[in-house]
């Protein structure tokens, strides 16, 4: 599995103070309605939650992907396994800040699960849910939405985000 917060990891290195949150959005969410609403959303309702993301929660050590961490990362984290669902994540800079320092000192796992285990394990840091009622109820959807799908569902269901949404086939996914 990719590590996509490894790129924000480096963007929070390069501009450590410019901001207060990064987002990271798989490329199959797609979101009905302004996207700005989601992000004002949630600013105000978690202003000070340093990780963000759908089913954060945490987990008995031994479960199939605490193998997947290294031995120092293990002791680190001991009792404090979380794990989230990666879609959508949202980030503080401090979090990302203390994510690159940890890689840096061999704190590393399946992406999953390393970034939220190390946020429960640091007493400073938060995690959260993203609220329900920005989430399609489809959003884990275990077959592929397809984009008429998702087209016919946004405005029964406006400013929500959903998942996975994207061409199942090969004639959906040729630019027209």
């Amino acid at each position: 599995h990719d590590h996509p917060e490894v790129a924000y990891v480096l963007y929070a290195r390069a501009h450590p103070a410019r901001w207060r949150w990064l987002y990271g959005v798989e490329y199959d969410v797609a979101y009905s309605g302004n996207f700005s609403n989601f992000v004002r959303a949630h600013a105000t309702a978690r202003p000070d939650t340093d990780l963000l993301a759908y089913q954060v929660g945490w987990r008995e050590p031994g479960c199939w992907h605490w193998t997947r961490m290294s031995a120092e990362a293990k002791r680190y984290v001991r009792d404090a396994t979380a794990a989230l669902y990666g879609p959508l994540v949202r980030y503080s800079n401090r979090l990302l800040l203390h994510l690159g320092r940890s890689y840096d000192r061999g704190l590393v796992g399946y992406c999953e699960v390393i970034q939220a285990s190390l946020c429960n394990a640091t007493p400073w840091c938060t995690l959260a849910n993203f609220s329900h009622e920005r989430v399609a109820p489809t959003y884990e959807f275990a077959p592929t939405m397809t984009f008429a799908t998702f087209e016919a569902l946004a405005p029964l269901l406006p400013e929500r985000a959903f998942h996975p949404v994207k061409p199942t086939s090969s004639k959906e996914s040729k630019v027209q």
